[in-house]
């Protein structure tokens, strides 16, 4: 819960931040978007690292027999020996560090030099997205498709830029795997045991099933000391103080109504802790009980598990991109959320729907740019379930990625055009953190 100052930081972030100080010794050119608004292929590959040969042939004609080197081809894979990864990667050099960070960057950095996959689009993104087109029929992109963690550069001045990442071995680790798994039963038991509220709260006629509630800071100007929570958290507060209402006066949920408990909420409430909660949020709650405890359930056990996730997704973000994390990861007066770099996260629940003879599955979200994220951090997406389709697509430079349970999606929201293909088989939820720019002084 939240009231927001403008202008906080002092410093604004800069494509810099983005820079690759490492990169695969598995790179792949890929042809340039912005001259070929047809099929888009590869153009050209190397296994040593070798940028200056790869980039000094990014004038010449590309052939078709470069497709050849497709991640689904087996066969040219076992030529060029390509290795499936099995370790997370990070992308920057840290040079001012703890000791055990350190270590641990190195590490990293040495991994992605030997396992992970590159993928270079030669051509300065940021400079030429407005001319970049997006009519191209989807059946004509790339699509990376493999085990492998995988980056994906934009090139200026004969140096890389990370616009898009993928890891699929983040949750390595038998207590991370735990904390992953963990969250995703809880995802589970929410759609299993709360799915009419879901539908009511978020939009019943959603025709792509999926329904999303938000969490951490809400981005709006007001006093000091009055707090401006998102929906969802304001839902949450009341669901908390109504359990605690109930234990203290020893009543059950029917006895309730909604002016007693509001003014009673009122009345604990002081004056240098107020928050934005009125009556009609009270009425909200108490036309259910299983919405009350779809809120308790939240505030009880699936967002303290989110708020653990985030402090790993934060890390992660301080080795990959440390002057980034260093610039954001500030103290914001008037702020109070629990997590500790990310100000805010969204839920995504797919709620699809089977009939024997139509299947009406989870759908793709529209094509969109996240304008409210400030250009040069990314997003982090992490995604749950068991499912077939709902790759990611990067319409501007014609990519599909494919994604899957577990997977870590770190991508410039803000600059790149992105959507979801349909979930064909099976459900897929995802939880995302991101970086307002309002609260930055990125406007």
């Amino acid at each position: 819960m939240t009231t927001i100052l403008f202008g906080i930081k002092d410093t604004k972030s800069n494509l810099s931040f983005t820079k690759a100080q490492v990169f695969p010794n598995q790179l792949f050119l890929l042809l340039n978007p912005l001259f070929n608004d047809k099929e888009i292929m590869i153009k050209k590959l190397c296994i040593n690292g070798n940028l200056n040969e790869l980039l000094n042939i990014s004038s010449e004609k590309s052939t078709k027999k470069h497709r050849i080197f497709s991640d689904k081809d087996e066969k040219q894979s076992k030529k060029l020996k390509l290795t499936a990864s099995t370790s997370v990667s990070t992308f920057t050099s840290i040079k001012s560090f703890d000791k055990k960070l350190g270590k641990n960057v190195r590490k990293y950095e040495k991994n992605i030099k030997s396992k992970d996959i590159g993928y270079i689009i030669p051509l300065n993104i940021d400079d030429n997205i407005t001319y970049l087109k997006k009519s191209r029929n989807i059946s004509n992109y790339y699509k990376i498709c493999n085990d492998n963690n995988n980056f994906i550069y934009q090139v200026i001045n004969n140096e890389l830029y990370i616009i898009v990442s993928i890891l699929k071995n983040f949750f390595n680790t038998n207590h991370k795997q735990e904390l992953l798994d963990n969250l995703s039963k809880n995802l589970n038991c929410v759609k299993k045991n709360f799915k009419n509220e879901i539908e009511d709260l978020f939009n019943k006629k959603n025709k792509r099933h999926t329904y999303t509630l938000y969490g951490g800071c809400n981005t709006m100007q007001g006093h000091p000391n009055y707090a401006i929570p998102t929906k969802d958290e304001k839902y949450c507060h009341i669901a908390e103080f109504i359990q605690n209402y109930l234990t203290n006066e020893s009543c059950n949920f029917e006895d309730l109504t909604s002016k007693d408990l509001y003014d009673n909420f009122r009345n604990s409430i002081p004056l240098n802790q107020m928050v934005d909660i009125k009556k009609c949020h009270f009425d909200k709650i108490l036309k259910s009980e299983n919405r009350f405890k779809f809120y308790l359930y939240l505030k009880d056990q699936l967002f303290p598990l989110i708020i653990k996730l985030e402090s790993l997704v934060a890390k992660l973000i301080q080795c990959s991109f440390p002057e980034l994390y260093s610039l954001f990861n500030i103290d914001i007066p008037n702020i109070k959320t629990n997590l500790s770099f990310f100000k805010s996260f969204a839920i995504n629940f797919g709620l699809q729907e089977e009939a024997n003879s139509d299947l009406i599955r989870q759908g793709a979200t529209d094509p969109h740019k996240d304008q409210n994220d400030c250009l040069y951090a990314f997003y982090a997406v992490v995604v749950f379930g068991d499912f077939e389709g709902g790759d990611l697509v990067l319409s501007e430079i014609g990519l599909v990625i494919e994604i899957k349970y577990g997977h870590i999606i770190l991508l410039r929201s803000s600059l790149l055009e992105h959507f979801n293909t349909k979930v064909l088989k099976g459900k897929r939820d995802s939880i995302v953190f991101y970086l307002r720019k309002f609260i930055y002084n990125e406007i």
